[in-house]
């Protein structure tokens, strides 16, 4: 599996950002996976990680499933997710995406999903993308360090 770049500030993975969950994803065959074990600074109530941030992962992997397999940085749209069970604080957690549709290069598809050690689906999501505007998607490219993949 292939090490994807992540960003400089970005909350979910971002290098330099100190309060960042700093999460890398990796190539799959069919998208993208992370692992992690999010600590208590992350949670909404008894260690139970904050449904904002579960939305931020599964944001975070939709994009990535989406850049990883076409090249193209977007802006999410729309995501919609659904909460299976809540995902814990202190315990390791994966998180995946892949690209559903391409629309010309202009409008994405995305899913994702957070799963639990033992493999019990905890969170998903769906979510449209629209290209970034070159400016954007530039800027983004600069600061990952490294040529857009060009797809599997």
């Amino acid at each position: 599996m292939d090490l994807l770049p992540n960003s400089s500030g970005c909350f979910v993975c971002g290098r330099d950002n100190p309060i960042g969950l700093k999460l890398r994803f990796t190539a799959t065959a069919d998208g993208v996976e992370g692992q992690l074990t999010p600590g208590p600074s992350y949670q909404g109530f008894g260690s139970v990680l904050h449904g904002g941030v579960v939305a931020a992962l599964l944001d975070d992997a939709l994009w990535y499933a989406i850049y990883r397999s076409t090249g193209a940085a977007t802006m999410t749209a729309e995501l919609t997710l659904r909460y299976k069970k809540s995902v814990p604080c202190g315990e390791p957690i994966t998180v995946r995406g892949r690209l559903l549709e391409n629309r010309r290069g202009r409008l994405f598809t995305a899913h994702g999903s957070i799963y639990d050690a033992a493999g019990a689906l905890l969170a998903e999501a769906t979510g449209s993308f629209l290209a970034a505007p070159p400016e954007l998607a530039q800027r983004l490219v600069r600061e990952f360090g490294a040529t857009p993949p060009a797809g599997p």
